[in-house]
């Protein structure tokens, strides 16, 4: 390369004000240091290097009166600026085709020896590359699988483009629908539960005459911040009734909730969405800009909801906003219209007649009983597995007291034992031996569940046995609050429980009978633990007393359960294609929802896959080998593209390149 240096940001270097050049030696790849690893008894062995960091300089001559013209280069070169500037050189090998690198100085605009009115500029770069100013395009229309297209590469260094993939006309295959659920959590707390996505029930008996297949293999949902498909299960009625629900494990961050300052149309640009000044707002924009999932919904659940994306916050604002976005209209929202950060949200897919059922691990599969149960209502059959830890919504057995250490819980009716799922919650209060003398225990053992929402309402069945005249005094329902207590002067507060009914003893010894009727019973507040309890003692000849629950209903506080919007059913393109370098071998591919005319836009130089149409959530790429650094890299010479993707009809792929030489 013959380099002409042009201009630094912006401003002219080589005309009649000014003489710019490179000296001799200028510019230059940076040097290395390497490093050894010590061996004992023998020579140091090469380990690698470290390359430096690369500066460059360069002369400027002022033509006209060079002490203000130095005042504008030290404005131009200052010091004190921190943000790269473009430098552009025209190579004069080349007809003059135009390179940059970003650079800014480091050192001050200090006069050259060589006379008045010349100066030297030391710059640093931000790497050791010239890249052309100019991006090559190359556009390739993409009618069937695996075909291929060649780039030439110039320079003398791997090029990192954009690679650019606009579906035309839907693939054959893959899902025809989706729908767009947000769920907002309404406590301020993590929310860890399983969630129906529907809220409520969907009809899905049309759909499997026409669009969804009548197992329902193909109806599948999707993480929309990560982009991973996760475990989904059928309840209510099952998929092909008129009671579908779809439930999936979800941990919802505590919420954001802002408030509209002023009312917002739905027609015009939106950029950006003003709160009120209050201090509620203030602190809510601060965890609002450290949230990874960075959506939000006006008015959900009043009819009118939209869901807008955004880039960041400022005072008293959410910035680079997008309006009617996944899927939702634009809407009017009036002064004072509650903003909410949509916690998780959730992609439903359907419409592949190839899909075989997915992969579900029912290791993770809810605890409570699907085909019953809601948002604010689970019902229970089952309460407790020993094969799997990871099943939300496990009652969990609790040793208070085991004086005797044979009292003990129980898992399957009449005091028996389950090697799987717990069906019945069992507690024995047992007698023990020491020697060959029977002794009196005393027990205190529970069952014991929470949930972020908080309980309360319990309805519960079961049995209760003693096999000797006495029975232990607490055979019930008991609550965890929290009280204000005083001591030593100082208030504090801890944990207490409070009985909500108490069983009676049995009234026969050695028969199993039912437990008094416990339906619907209110618990006066919302707690967000309870446990049901055995506790006391019984005479050292009875053996044992039991009680044991096989269903249980709790209503949970319907205050503070997630909000939702079972969002609209909308055509769907989905992309599930792979592009590889065949000169390298180097692939990537990528998963997801892109509607016709919209855009993946992979842009392997920064790292980054995203829609066009929503930049502010990314898209997960995989790659051959998730160990390298790059992504998918063209050779400074013959490349050979090759797109794979079953199904597909019309796809545009375009490649934006720029050309890089080491300097």
């Amino acid at each position: 390369m013959l380099l002409n240096i042009i201009s630094y940001d912006g401003h002219t270097l080589n005309d009649s004000n000014y003489s710019t050049w490179f000296p001799y030696g200028q510019p230059t790849m940076p040097g290395a240091s390497p490093t050894w690893l010590k061996r004992a008894r023998t020579f140091a062995k090469l380990a690698g290097k470290e390359i430096d960091g690369v500066s460059l300089s360069f002369h400027i001559e002022c033509k006209g009166t060079f002490h203000s013209q130095f005042e504008t280069l030290k404005e131009w070169f200052a010091i004190d600026n921190f943000t790269p500037k473009v430098l552009i050189v025209a190579d004069a090998a080349d007809s003059n085709k135009q390179w940059y690198c970003m650079a800014y100085a480091i050192a001050p605009v200090t006069p050259s020896e060589d006379g008045p009115g010349e100066y030297i500029i030391t710059l640093a770069v931000d790497e050791p590359l010239w890249r052309t100013v100019t991006a090559t395009t190359d556009a390739w229309a993409i009618t069937a699988s695996d075909q291929t297209d060649s780039i030439t590469v110039g320079g003398n260094e791997f090029a990192r483009p954009i690679l650019k993939v606009k579906p035309t006309s839907a693939r054959t295959g893959g899902f025809s629908y989706s729908r767009f659920v947000p769920v907002c959590n309404r406590r301020t707390t993590l929310y860890t539960d399983a969630i129906n996505l529907v809220d409520g029930d969907w009809d899905t008996t049309p759909l499997t005459t026409t669009k969804l297949q009548a197992d329902g293999d193909d109806l599948r949902v999707y993480d929309d911040l990560s982009g991973q498909e996760v475990f989904r299960w059928f309840g209510g009625g099952g998929i092909d009734t008129a009671t579908t629900r779809v439930f999936v494990n979800a941990a919802l961050p505590p919420m954001i909730t802002l408030t509209l300052n002023g009312a917002l149309s739905n027609v015009g640009a939106i950029t950006e969405i003003p709160v009120k000044n209050t201090a509620a707002n203030i602190a809510a924009l601060k965890q609002l800009a450290l949230r990874p999932y960075k959506v939000l919904v006006i008015d959900l659940g009043g009819g009118a909801q939209e869901i807008f994306t955004f880039t960041g916050v400022g005072t008293l604002k959410i910035t680079g906003v997008t309006p009617a976005a996944k899927k939702s209209s634009r809407q009017n929202h009036s002064d004072g219209a509650t903003i909410r950060h949509v916690s998780a949200g959730y992609w439903i897919y359907y419409g592949n007649s190839s899909l075989d059922a997915p992969a579900t691990d029912d290791a993770f599969k809810p605890m409570f009983d699907l085909a019953n149960s809601s948002n604010t209502s689970h019902v229970y059959t089952d309460y407790n597995d020993p094969t799997s830890s990871t099943r939300l919504g496990q009652w969990v057995p609790q040793v208070l007291i085991n004086i005797g250490y044979e009292s003990e819980h129980y898992t399957a009716t009449e005091y028996a034992f389950s090697s799987v799922a717990a069906s019945v919650m069992g507690m024995a209060c047992v007698t023990y031996m020491v020697g060959t003398t029977p002794r009196a225990p005393t027990c205190s053992l529970g069952w014991v569940l929470a949930h972020p929402a908080g309980f309360t309402t319990v309805t519960a069945s079961g049995k209760k046995r003693r096999q000797g005249p006495t029975f232990p005094v607490i055979a019930g329902l008991r609550v965890y609050q929290n009280v204000r207590v005083k001591k030593k002067g100082k208030y504090s507060y801890v944990s207490q429980l409070t009985s909500i009914w108490n069983e009676a003893s049995p009234s026969a010894a050695g028969a199993w009978e039912a437990l008094a009727s416990h339906s619907a019973v209110a618990l006066g507040a919302t707690y967000p633990s309870i446990g049901l309890y055995l506790t006391g003692s019984i005479g050292a000849n009875d053996e044992y007393a039991a009680v044991e629950y096989d269903s249980i209903t709790l209503a949970l506080d319907s205050n503070y359960t997630p909000l939702f919007w079972f969002g609209s059913e909308n055509n769907n393109n989905h992309a599930d294609f792979r592009i590889t370098n065949n000169t390298t071998g180097e692939w990537l591919e990528v998963h997801t929802a892109c509607p016709l005319n919209d855009q993946v836009i992979i842009d392997v130089d920064n790292l980054l896959c995203y829609l066009e149409s929503d930049s502010s959530q990314g898209i997960p790429i995989t790659l051959d080998d998730e160990s390298r650094a790059e992504w998918l890299r063209l050779t400074p010479s013959a490349n050979e593209l090759k797109y794979t993707e079953s199904g597909v009809n019309a796809v545009t792929l375009t490649t934006v390149y720029e050309a890089r030489n080491y300097l």
